[in-house]
C-alpha cells in the first residue's frame, strides 16, 4: 500500500513538472461592452512571435503557454 501511494505521488509530481499554463480572457468593445468575434490575439516572448489565435463567438480566447513572461497584443 505504501509503495502504491509513493508511486502515485511520483506520477503526480512528474505531470506537474511538465504542465503547461494557459492564458484566457474575453475581448469586448470598450464603448458597448459587446463581444468582439474573431479579434486577433497574439502572444510574444522576448520580442519573438510565439502564438496567435482569434476569439470565438463569445469573444473568448484560450492559449496554452509554458510558464514565463509574455507580451499580449489584441
Amino acid at each position: 500500500m505504501k509503495k502504491l501511494f509513493l508511486l502515485t505521488q511520483l506520477l503526480i509530481l512528474s505531470f506537474a513538472a511538465i504542465a503547461q499554463t494557459s492564458l484566457s480572457g474575453r475581448i469586448t468593445d470598450v464603448d458597448t461592452g459587446e463581444e468582439l468575434i474573431g479579434a486577433s490575439v497574439t502572444v510574444s516572448k522576448d520580442g519573438k512571435f510565439s502564438i496567435h489565435t482569434a476569439t470565438d463567438f463569445n469573444g473568448n480566447y484560450r492559449i496554452n503557454l509554458d510558464p514565463g513572461t509574455y507580451d499580449l497584443e489584441v
